[in-house]
């Protein structure tokens, strides 16, 4: 076998040299050659174990406990819930924009405007800002701000 270390006899983590073992550091189950010296106290930190034989897994959970009675709230967000409030702040903030630009829209309808992209032409002159805050309107854009004012039961008249 082969040491990928020159110091064969010092641990290479704590560079201790009283109970070294061969470490793989690649395990021969999945065809690891190479290996490292390590005191047998790094040894079973690397594969999990500390002096008392207790996994860390189970130190884990022991600590977690812990922490629970001291009253540490543990987890984190709720990415639902957080996912839920994002989207509700989002159609209510296109909600509120649809409606801003409703008098602009009828009022372009009555100037002539009949087509989705000479709304949108109209609404460019007059700088209104698309709902992403951009300056360039589509036809898709103004199509999908009149259905957003349809689904709030707002009807935009046809001239």
């Amino acid at each position: 076998m082969k040491f990928i270390t020159i110091d064969c006899f010092k641990c290479c983590n704590c560079k201790t040299e009283e109970n070294i073992v061969k470490h793989h550091v690649v395990p021969r189950s999945k065809g690891g050659r190479f290996m490292v010296p390590v005191c047998q106290t790094c040894h079973d930190l690397i594969h999990s174990c500390n002096k008392r034989g207790i996994s860390v897994s189970e130190l884990t959970k022991r600590g977690l406990e812990k922490a629970r009675e001291r009253g540490v709230k543990l987890g984190g967000p709720n990415f639902r819930y957080a996912l839920q409030q994002a989207k509700k702040k989002i159609a209510e903030r296109s909600n509120d924009h649809a409606m801003s630009v409703l008098p602009v829209i009828q009022e372009a309808r009555l100037n002539g405007r009949k087509t989705l992209r000479d709304i949108a032409e109209f609404l460019m002159s007059k700088n209104i800002l698309t709902p992403c805050g951009r300056t360039l309107w589509t036809a898709q854009t103004v199509r999908r701000t009149i259905l957003r004012l349809k689904s709030l039961d707002i009807s935009v008249k046809r001239f």
